[in-house]
């Protein structure tokens, strides 16, 4: 559901089953932002090449996919900042 929410907003989005299919992902394309929950989330930090703006995952975006636009654009906001 998240998937297309996003889609429909113009974000490119690719999904991994796994956080080592992730990490080959974020190595081949250099994403934007990862969302990811936490413990995926934290995985991505210390294994990806470079560093990278990540949104965790809470319970209330996996039920509600429209409460995760608000954390992407924040996250990638302040990654603009930095």
């Amino acid at each position: 559901m998240a998937e297309a929410v996003l889609a429909k907003l113009r974000f490119a989005v690719t999904t991994s089953k796994t956080v080592d299919g992730a990490l080959k992902v974020v190595a081949g394309i250099r994403p934007n932002i990862v969302v990811a929950g936490a413990e995926a989330a934290q995985r991505v930090r210390s294994e990806a090449p470079d560093p990278l703006p990540i949104v965790v995952m809470t319970d209330e975006m996996r039920t509600n996919a429209e409460a995760l636009i608000p954390a992407i654009r924040e996250t990638l906001r302040a990654a603009v900042v930095h």
